[in-house]
C-alpha cells in the first residue's frame, strides 16, 4: 500500500501557520528552500503525517501566493526526479488538467 508522505499547504504567513500547527502538537523537522519551485518550505511532523507549509519567494514565476492560503498538493511515496526542499529529497509532480485538478507529488529519498 502506498503511503501519503505529506500534505502541502500554500500559506501567506509562514510564522503564523508554524505557530498554529506546533500548538496542535506538531514539531518543525525541516525548513528550507525548494530552489526549482522558488518556495520557502517548512515541514511539521505529527504522529502519522507531515504537513509542508509553502510560501512562494518569487511570486511571478509560479504564482504560489496568488490566491492566499489553500491546499496545494498531496505527496505520496513514489519515484521523484527533481531536487526537493529537504536534503536527499527527490520530487515529481503530475500536470493537473481538466480531468484531474489535484496536484499530486511523488517523493523519494536518494540516500
Amino acid at each position: 500500500m502506498v503511503r501519503i508522505e505529506h500534505i502541502g499547504l500554500i500559506v501567506d504567513d509562514l510564522a503564523k501557520y508554524v505557530k498554529i500547527f506546533t500548538k496542535l502538537g506538531g514539531e518543525v523537522v525541516y525548513r528550507g528552500i525548494a530552489k526549482k519551485y522558488q518556495a520557502d518550505c517548512t515541514f511539521i511532523k505529527f504522529d502519522n503525517i507531515e504537513i509542508e507549509l509553502v510560501k512562494g519567494i518569487d511570486e511571478d514565476k509560479y504564482n504560489l501566493n496568488k490566491k492566499g492560503t489553500k491546499l496545494h498538493h498531496i505527496a505520496f511515496e513514489g519515484k521523484g526526479k527533481y531536487k526537493g526542499a529537504k536534503p536527499n529529497m527527490l520530487v515529481d509532480f503530475n500536470k493537473p488538467n481538466k480531468n484531474n485538478r489535484i496536484l499530486i507529488e511523488k517523493v523519494s529519498y536518494d540516500n
